[in-house]
């Protein structure tokens, strides 16, 4: 029995397309889609060693933020807690993860504390030290990190990058650490965020 012949032509690209469809890595970006339960499912550890889980502020507007405490834009602390005083009354709550990611030396959790807490008095919600990059950071820095916009994505590159993430767990906004906190195009988008509707069913 004859089979009708082929193009050449015609054949290769059939494999071509077959091939991208299994490639694992266009799965995952074609598969790619913002897990809001996955924010609220993280447990991460208070600076005072509770450990709590991230459930705690749903429907509520995040700004999440790795903060540094050794380095010239520290004093973006003080922004912070600016734009937490000016909204938290919202439903709007900053969360802040020490890191030394980017330091010349380890810290100690004492430093942060007299750095964030005594020095600047910081009174939105502060998390112990953890990675912020790699493979062994934090599971919230995992979710930030890899969900949202694709332009948004990829490793923080340095300390006090931003993310705003809206009542219903799913990262909105990226802001670089140069982006203070309060800058008119952050506050903008964060009070944006705040108009928008309340809890998903």
């Amino acid at each position: 029995m004859r089979f009708p012949k082929i193009p050449a032509l015609f054949l290769l690209t059939v494999l071509f397309a077959t091939d991208l469809t299994n490639s694992p890595a266009l799965a995952k970006d074609s598969s790619k889609k913002d897990e809001p339960t996955a924010l609220y499912g993280i447990h991460a550890q208070r600076i005072n060693g509770d450990e709590i889980s991230l459930e705690a502020f749903k429907g509520k507007v995040l700004l999440i933020s790795n903060i540094g405490i050794h380095c010239g834009t520290t004093p973006q602390l003080k922004d912070l807690q600016k734009l937490y005083e000016d909204l938290s009354g919202q439903g709007f709550e900053v969360l802040g993860f020490p890191s030394f990611d980017f330091a010349k030396s380890k810290g100690e959790v004492q430093e942060v504390k007299e750095t964030c807490l005594k020095k600047h008095g910081i009174t939105f919600p502060l998390f112990a030290p953890g990675k912020v990059i790699g493979p062994d950071k934090q599971p919230v820095f995992s979710f930030l990190t890899e969900n949202g916009d694709k332009s948004m994505r990829g490793e923080v590159g340095f300390n006090f990058e931003k993310f705003l993430v809206d009542k219903h767990g799913k990262v909105r906004y990226r802001f670089g650490p140069f982006t203070g906190a309060q800058s008119s195009l952050l506050k903008t988008k964060a009070k944006e965020l705040l108009a928008e509707g309340g809890r998903e069913s």
